[in-house]
């Protein structure tokens, strides 16, 4: 989702397609540019990746462990490493992700 950058974003992205889908909206904040992508999205499992975010290249198939393991959960955190600049990240030194280190959220009872 595009929320209304102002810079070459969105010009970069079509050149991904048809591999990536683009939606584009006006600025109008990163809560709503969720919702309007939770509304269509198809899967079982939504995953958000934000501007500022890089993920672990086996990421998303730790946490698909996670939902197997606990598929009544509602959500799924796992650690995070903080880093600035510019430069090639050392994934060999970092994990995606474990159950020791994940925050599992059950749905709420009501």
């Amino acid at each position: 989702m595009d929320d209304g950058s102002t810079d070459q974003t969105v010009s970069i992205l079509r050149g991904y397609a048809p591999r990536i889908t683009l939606f584009e909206q006006s600025n109008r904040g990163v809560a709503r540019a969720r919702n309007v992508l939770v509304q269509r999205a198809r899967g079982d499992l939504v995953a958000f990746l934000d501007h500022d975010d890089i993920w672990h290249p086996r990421y998303l198939a730790a946490q698909q462990k996670s939902f197997e393991s606990h598929p009544d959960a509602v959500g799924f955190f796992t650690g995070h490493h903080n880093f600035w600049g510019v430069a090639d990240f050392d994934w060999e030194t970092v994990s995606p992700g474990t159950q020791a280190s994940a925050e599992i959220i059950a749905p709420r009872i009501s």
